[in-house]
């Protein structure tokens, strides 16, 4: 029963959405018309290479464009209007897979991928706990001078802002080593200007994104983060808020799982029974 019960704690907010219509449209159509005047946000974590390169040949074979944050934020507020059919790829926690995988699939497919880390987490290559599962500050480095990957903070230390200072695990990283590197706790002010402060020193760029660990954030984190320069604020799915449109508040926008891209509309869509299947199917056959 603990597998059900956990698979189930996973995914009830995109269960929750789904029954209530807070679900990207082209996920639960049969036939959904091509997408226009919104940009599908996409979440993944560990990367297998086989499933991303086929997500990446499926968006370029039917056209699709990849936007950075910033574009996804002008487009919101109307400034510069994002190209039909553009979706965001983002990528949560800096797992190594980011780099192995996921970088070198992005050059060969000419894509573009938002990644969300947490700064006070990663060392550079020769430090003594360099490796572990996270990409080191040499690999971030050589991603964002690529152009292909842009970096944004997803909090300093990974915290549950909720239940601040509650600490998260990372996908795909062993949890004694992320405790090892965590900083020590602070007060959310100090965590996500360190976290802001870090990136933009590192990699000389201005950063105004922020990922909510575990998908999940507040009206008072927005409103201390936004005293420090933030705009944009990434969540998973959200009742009520299905998609990002224009003119919708950069507070709130949202994401549904890597999962979902293939089921775009386009040439090779694959169903969505086989797409729950793959995720619900293993765990209630083992339970």
């Amino acid at each position: 029963m603990n597998v059900i019960g956990n698979a189930w704690r996973k995914n009830w907010p995109e269960i929750h959405c789904g029954l209530t219509g807070g679900l990207p449209p082209f996920i639960l159509r049969k036939s959904p018309g091509p997408i226009t005047d919104a940009v599908p946000v996409f979440c993944y974590h560990v990367i297998d290479a086989p499933t991303f390169r086929a997500d990446l040949a499926f968006l370029s074979s039917n056209g699709y464009t990849t936007l950075t944050a910033d574009a996804l934020l002008d487009h919101l507020q109307s400034r510069t209007p994002a190209p039909a059919t553009s979706v965001v790829l983002s990528f949560d926690d800096g797992q190594q897979t980011l780099h192995d995988v996921a970088f070198p699939l992005l050059k060969e497919y000419g894509h573009r991928a938002v990644a969300f880390i947490c700064p006070g987490l990663h060392r550079d290559a020769g430090d003594s706990q360099a490796a572990g599962g996270l990409c080191d500050w040499q690999q971030v480095q050589a991603m964002h001078d690529s152009g292909h990957v842009d970096f944004q903070p997803h909090t300093d230390s990974h915290r549950y802002i909720p239940g601040w200072p509650k600490p998260l695990p990372l996908a795909g990283v062993d949890d004694q080593l992320v405790d090892r590197r965590r900083p020590e706790v602070s007060n959310l002010d100090a965590d996500l200007s360190r976290a802001k402060q870090e990136l933009d020193r590192r990699l000389n760029k201005h950063c105004k994104h922020m990922a909510f660990p575990q998908y999940d954030g507040t009206d008072e984190a927005i409103s201390i983060a936004g005293a420090i320069g933030y705009e944009g604020f990434w969540w998973g799915v959200l009742p009520g808020r299905p998609i990002n449109r224009v003119g919708d508040p950069s507070d709130r926008i949202v994401r549904v799982s890597g999962e979902f891209v293939r089921r775009l509309p386009g040439d090779g869509r694959v169903s969505l029974a086989s797409i729950l299947k793959t995720r619900y199917g293993g765990r209630f056959r083992r339970a």
